[in-house]
């Protein structure tokens, strides 16, 4: 069966960008420079083998306009968010309240505890504290009525 290999974002810059990763948990494993220098790419990885591909041309398009809230447009189909999971998030929380506005902790209707930031290019993060122990095969846990 297919894993996740990565997640692919187009930045204005690697250099901010991968400074922010970097504070969530990834290292930069690769980096590509075209000749021209109208491109780079850098390949961040994290300890759990997840890659995330930053591409950062000289010269950037258009950016799609900023989202102020997480949420606001579920409805639109495309990319929302980037997940990832802590085992600490009020912890996370406390840390990342000194690099920026965190929104608050709150627990979701699927079951977990989450909050979000976003990276220098207004991508929102999603931080979660998953306990569940989901199992690939299990029945499906129908949360609706919770």
């Amino acid at each position: 069966m297919p894993t996740l290999h990565h997640i692919a974002l187009s930045v204005r810059s690697a250099g901010a960008s991968i400074q922010f990763y970097k504070r969530l948990g990834f290292t930069e494993v690769v980096v590509w420079h075209a000749p021209d220098g109208t491109l780079s790419i850098h390949q961040l990885m994290n300890s759990s083998d997840v890659i995330l591909e930053l591409f950062a041309y000289a010269h950037n398009t258009h950016q799609p306009q900023a989202q102020p809230a997480i949420g606001n447009d579920l409805e639109t189909v495309g990319v929302k968010h980037i997940g990832l999971s802590v085992d600490n998030l009020d912890e996370f929380h406390a840390v990342a309240l000194s690099w920026g506005e965190p929104t608050d902790i709150v627990m979701g209707r699927t079951g977990f505890r989450y909050c979000f930031i976003k990276d220098p290019d207004g991508n929102w993060v999603e931080i979660v504290e998953d306990k569940r122990n989901l199992v690939p095969g299990m029945a499906v846990v129908d949360m609706s009525s919770s």
